[in-house]
């Protein structure tokens, strides 16, 4: 069985009979690994990519383990599309037919653009005893040893979401697919949903007097009480109000039925993307004064450049892609939050998105991370009578007749989730025993990778755009950067091998102290 997928430099590789981390999906193939070694934290995920499709798991050792096989995106020939005028993408890939990985389908699930990469997600139950797992597959002698790591990893405290409208996805899913929805968000780590404020057919958000409307078909509310039950909301982390339009009647009956039921602050949603001009500065100011005479903080997604000119006319900013660090300190002077998002994607690149979620946003000191979008078009979909009509951009999920499936850039963006957990947990060590012996050593070793770690992930791709009169980025979407561009200062491997670290600093602060002067580097 041949492999063949992208390459971050953008050529071939070609393999056989292999499991390799999905943060290594698409690096160079050297000596494939037979077996690999993963630590997983109790309640946890992690995806393992499989170099042979025909495989199956023959023993799961106690774990619950999903089978994949991997949708992948053909491009055209880039030299056509160069001729078109379409560019952007790495002069490397020119003139070259690429398949490059994107959505898992569930093994059984038949489509025409399956490769023969595979991949395995292993879940590890909550109260799973710590100690070593071996997961084995059917052929090739190939399996994955699973480190259940003793102790369980907190939730992220800050705004992790997707953008997502449920208009947006298939009507004649969405009523069954409502808690699945928000159950595949939670287990891939996010914390925030953006709830949409505008009425659907039959389902007005407030009733002719003001009030909130107590109809569970209300989609604002059931997309928040949802998102509650099912424990992808809590009290302490806010959510986005998108299609905002609301009076001081109805902000009243909202703040009310929010306190009775125990929801999140919810922001009230301004101009969204605003450009850098007078008209747009005099909207925010409006908007920014009306929703704050109504009790409410305002957010909206908005350019680095527009956050300079008009960010004290808003209490959250969601900047979009790389937030530098003069800009963070200038909200902070501002008394605002700075979160980021990305529209610029798809569930494609794990690596990046890993990066992107994790390190990025943990390094940046972020409120929140969002992408655009967790669906994109109600007609990306597999059909009904199980014909495939994927949208392929913006989407970081394909709706079917079985729920949501997932792309390997939403795996990602959960591995990602997980290192920002891991890393804000070490802190927070470091923070509650600053006597240890080690605490200095490891507080060091912390600064680098966060040095590190600040850097445009998007590797000065937008500028590169702009400052060679590229046409509009959504053009030249389909062939360019978002697959194959890789965060500066990383190599695909930094990722396992820096977690690790982690724990392992994590565990030893929790040690009595035997002495020393400084963590083992």
């Amino acid at each position: 069985m041949v492999v063949v997928f992208l390459l971050a430099g953008g050529t071939y590789a070609q393999a056989v009979g292999f499991v390799r981390p999905l943060t290594e999906l698409n690096e160079p193939v050297g000596a494939l690994p037979k077996s690999i070694s993963v630590q997983i934290f109790p309640g946890e995920f992690e995806t393992v990519v499989v170099g042979n499709s025909e495989t199956t798991v023959a023993d799961a050792d106690g774990l619950e383990v999903e089978e994949f096989r991997l949708y992948t995106m053909r491009y055209g020939d880039i030299a056509k599309a160069s001729a078109e005028g379409l560019n952007g993408y790495p002069p490397a890939v020119r003139g070259v037919l690429l398949n490059v990985p994107f959505y898992m389908a569930p093994k059984g699930m038949k489509c025409e653009s399956l490769s023969s990469l595979a991949a395995i997600r292993i879940h590890v139950p909550r109260e799973t005893p710590p100690g070593k797992r071996l997961v084995a597959l059917k052929s090739g002698g190939l399996s994955v040893e699973v480190e259940v790591l003793p102790f369980q990893l907190p939730r992220a405290g800050i705004a992790f979401g997707m953008y997502w409208d449920c208009g947006r996805y298939p009507q004649e899913y969405l009523e069954g697919d409502w808690t699945q929805i928000l159950e595949d968000m939670r287990d891939h780590g996010q914390t925030s949903v953006t709830a949409y404020g505008r009425d659907a057919a039959g389902e007005p958000v407030f009733l002719a007097d003001g009030a909130f409307n107590p109809d569970p078909r209300n989609r604002l509310a059931r997309h928040i009480q949802i998102g509650l039950d099912v424990g992808l909301l809590s009290s302490d982390i806010p959510v986005m109000m998108l299609s905002t339009d609301v009076d001081a009647r109805q902000a009243v009956s909202l703040k009310a039925h929010a306190a009775k039921h125990g929801w999140p602050e919810i922001f009230l949603y301004s101009r969204d993307e605003p450009p850098r001009d007078a008209e747009a500065e005099l909207e925010m100011a409006k908007s920014h004064a009306e929703f704050n005479a109504l009790g409410f903080r305002d957010i909206t997604a908005i350019a680095p450049e527009s956050a300079w000119v008009m960010g004290e006319h808003l209490d959250v900013w969601v900047v979009h892609l790389d937030v530098t660090s003069a800009l963070v300190e200038y909200a902070r002077r501002l008394g605002a939050e700075v979160w980021t998002y990305n529209c610029m994607q798809r569930g494609t690149n794990p690596r990046f998105h890993r990066h992107y979620a994790g390190l990025y946003t943990w390094a940046r000191k972020l409120k929140g991370n969002f992408l655009w979008a967790y669906v994109h078009t109600a007609e990306s979909q597999v059909k009904p009578d199980g014909t495939w009509a994927p949208n392929i951009t913006f989407e970081y999920v394909l709706p079917t007749p079985e729920g949501p499936i997932p792309t390997v850039g939403w795996e990602g963006r959960r591995d990602g989730i997980v290192d920002y957990r891991v890393m804000t947990l070490l802190e927070h060590e470091i923070f509650s025993n600053p006597k240890h012996p080690a605490a200095p050593g490891i507080a060091t070793w912390l600064h680098d990778i966060r040095v590190r770690a600040s850097a445009d992930p998007w590797d000065g791709y937008v500028q590169h755009l702009m400052a060679n009169n590229s046409p509009p980025w959504w053009r030249s979407y389909p062939w360019d950067h978002p697959d194959v561009v890789t965060p500066p200062g990383f190599e695909a491997g930094d990722y396992d091998a820096i977690r690790r670290q982690a724990v392992a600093y994590i565990l030893k602060l929790r040690e009595a102290p035997a002495g020393g002067s400084g963590a083992d580097q």
